[in-house]
C-alpha cells in the first residue's frame, strides 16, 4: 500500500483534476514511500514516550505518542478491527496524547484501513489534549473520521473517508474551539451523505485565527461547517474571531450540491474573518467561475 519508487507506475485511487494552473495532492503524491526510506515492518502497537525521530516504519497496529518533541516521518500505519455493529469499540491508529503545551510533527505519514473483515477505524489521527500538531504530505484512506485537531498546520495532505458504519460522524477535519489553525492545500473527500468534510465547531469554545485556504473539498452532508452555531453549549454567543475560508474549490464529485444537502453552513464573519474566492468545480473536473455563497450563521432556536 506504499507509494512506488519515483518513476514507477502509480495510478491515483481517485483521479484529482488540475484546473486553471491549480493542482492538489492525490494518493500517489502523499503518504509514506519506500522511495523516501525503506519501510521496516513492525507488528503490534507502538508507544513513543520520549523525544525522537520515528521514521521509515510500516506498522500493522497502532501508534501512540505521549512525549513532547516527537517527529513521525515516512511511516505507514495499517489498522482496523472487525465491525460488529454499534458495539464496535473505538480504534485510533495514531493517537497523539502529548502534553498540550508541546507539539508533534507528522510528515509523509499514511493511515490505511485494513480490508474486510477488519475494516473499521474510528479516527485516523486523534489529538487527545489539544496540543499543536503539524501534519504535512500525509494520506488517510478508509477511516470514519480523519483528523481530530487542535491548533497547528495541516497542509498538502490527501484523505478519503470510508463508508459510514457504526453511526459515527464522518468528517475529514473536526475541531471544536481552537486558536491558531491553518488548513492549506489539501484534498479532502467524504463520499458519505453525512456529516461534512470540514467541521469547525464552536460548542466547546470559540474559534480564533483559523485559515482554510486553497483546499479541494467534496462530499459530506454540508461540505463545510464553517464555524458552527450561534451559541455554545452553555448558551453563550459563539465568537469566531478571524476565521477565514478563502480560495477553496468545492467539487461536485459526489453530489450536485457538493455536499448531500449543500456546500456549507454556519459561517460567522462577525469576528473579522473573510469568505472569499471559493469556487465550484463540476463533477468532471471543470473549474467554474461560480462563487460558493457565504453561508449564514445558524440562528438560535426560538
Amino acid at each position: 500500500m506504499s507509494l512506488p519508487p519515483v518513476g514507477g507506475a502509480c495510478t491515483p485511487d481517485i483521479p484529482i483534476p488540475t484546473a486553471a494552473g491549480r493542482s492538489w495532492p492525490d494518493s500517489c503524491t502523499t503518504g509514506a514511500s519506500d522511495d523516501l526510506g525503506t519501510l521496516t515492518d513492525v507488528s503490534g502497537d507502538v508507544l513513543l514516550d520520549n523525544p525522537q525521530l520515528y521514521a521509515n516504519r510500516r506498522i500493522n497496529g497502532t501508534l501512540t505518542v505521549v512525549s513532547c518533541g516527537v517527529t513521525i516521518q515516512n511511516v505507514e500505519v495499517d489498522s482496523g478491527e472487525p465491525f460488529i455493529g454499534i458495539a464496535t469499540p473505538d480504534l485510533f491508529p495514531i493517537w497523539l496524547k502529548q502534553d498540550p503545551s508541546c507539539s508533534v510533527t507528522l510528515d509523509h505519514v499514511s493511515v490505511i484501513t485494513h480490508p474486510a473483515p477488519n475494516n473499521y477505524v474510528t479516527n485516523a489521527i486523534r489529538v487527545a489534549y489539544g496540543g499543536p500538531v503539524t501534519i504535512t504530505n500525509s494520506k488517510i484512506v478508509g477511516t470514519q473520521l480523519g483528523i481530530l485537531s487542535g491548533p497547528g498546520l495541516i497542509k498538502d495532505n490527501y484523505a478519503v473517508l470510508g463508508p459510514t458504519m457504526r453511526g459515527d460522524h464522518n468528517e475529514v477535519i473536526i475541531e471544536d474551539g481552537t486558536t491558531g489553525l491553518t488548513i492549506e492545500h489539501n484534498t479532502f473527500l467524504n463520499p458519505n451523505l453525512q456529516t461534512s468534510v470540514l467541521s469547525l465547531f464552536t460548542e466547546d469554545g470559540h474559534n480564533q485565527n483559523i485559515m482554510v485556504d486553497n483546499n479541494l473539498l467534496a462530499g459530506g452532508g454540508f461540505t463545510c461547517y464553517c464555524g458552527d452555531g450561534a451559541t455554545d453549549n452553555a448558551g453563550n454567543p459563539a465568537r469566531a474571531v478571524n476565521v477565514s475560508v478563502e480560495n477553496n474549490v468545492f467539487w461536485r464529485l459526489y453530489y450536485s450540491d457538493v455536499g448531500f444537502v449543500a456546500s456549507a453552513r454556519a459561517y460567522n464573519s462577525a469576528g473579522g474573518g473573510q469568505w472569499s474566492n471559493n469556487l465550484y468545480m463540476n463533477a468532471d473536473g471543470t473549474l467554474t467561475d461560480q462563487l460558493v455563497p457565504q453561508p449564514p450563521i445558524d440562528m438560535p432556536q426560538p
